[in-house]
């Protein structure tokens, strides 16, 4: 009886969502940043643009963009050790969630190193398409759906 307790039958066999978190920036003008989102098992892509790097944009963005507005629940988060991410904010937003934070070595971008080809792809995709370059920020949403 106790093993049928607590084996959920229910329970989804879907597996866990692993995003990667990294940002560029700014800007010719000084103004914007991109944040890059990319799940490490489903490959899909979220970048989006924010004023600053501070604790607080980031943990909005993580919160609102990619988990509210993409129905995007991870497990476990990885990032760089950037003060952006590595902060009292995003640790608090972790354990209200209750999401593992994982980091990557210092100065070794292979271990992050989906997020770091899509942040180049990315790049060189908006040097293509952009007429101005301080205003990448308008058409990043058309670069990544592309």
């Amino acid at each position: 009886m106790s093993e049928m307790l607590s084996e959920n039958k229910n329970k989804p066999n879907v597996p866990p969502l692993k995003p990667s978190f990294s940002t560029v920036g700014p800007t010719s003008s000084g103004h914007r940043y991109k944040v890059t989102v990319i799940d490490q098992l489903t490959r899909y892509l979220g970048a989006y643009v924010a004023p600053n790097k501070k604790d607080e944009t980031i943990a909005e963005v993580l919160f609102s963009k990619w988990i509210c507005e993409q129905g995007r629940w991870p497990d476990t988060i990885m990032s760089d050790r950037g003060t952006e991410f590595e902060n009292a904010t995003t640790k608090a937003l972790g354990s209200i969630m209750n999401l593992t934070h994982r980091f990557t070595k210092g100065y070794c971008p292979r271990e992050n190193g989906l997020t770091e080809i899509i942040n180049g792809t990315i790049s060189r995709m908006l040097k293509k398409k952009t007429v101005v370059p301080s205003e990448w920020d308008k058409i990043l949403p058309q670069v990544v759906y592309a």
